[in-house]
């Protein structure tokens, strides 16, 4: 198991990178890419656009808290553990399966 130390866990607070604010901002950016989502409600809003990620990351909660925008994908399930501050060997398992049945819908139960 990888673990994020307490120390560094700051850098991840705040988002990093380009942060589009709209679904419809992407869209032109992925349109016959290949797409992976990490979120509930950005896998949700991207199939609201009629785009199925090849991987989705989901785990029911947004902002920590729970999620009712949670996406109908149907796709390959595979729902794998991880405690909180970690990737799992379970997490990295599943994400590996992912890759071998896209469209693929990782389920985490943790976060």
């Amino acid at each position: 198991m990888l673990y994020l130390p307490e120390e560094k866990r700051k850098f991840f607070k705040a988002p990093f990178g380009t942060l589009y604010r709209e679904i419809s901002e992407v869209l032109p950016l992925i349109r016959g890419s290949p797409v992976y989502s990490v979120g509930d409600v950005v896998t949700y809003r991207l199939t609201e656009q009629g785009i199925v990620p090849d991987i989705a990351v989901i785990d029911g909660h947004t902002m920590r808290s729970p999620c009712d925008r949670s996406p109908l994908i149907l796709a390959h399930r595979i729902t794998v553990p991880n405690p909180a501050g970690t990737l799992s060997e379970e997490l990295l398992e599943g994400l590996k399966e992912a890759l071998e049945h896209m469209p693929a819908l990782v389920c985490v139960d943790g976060e």
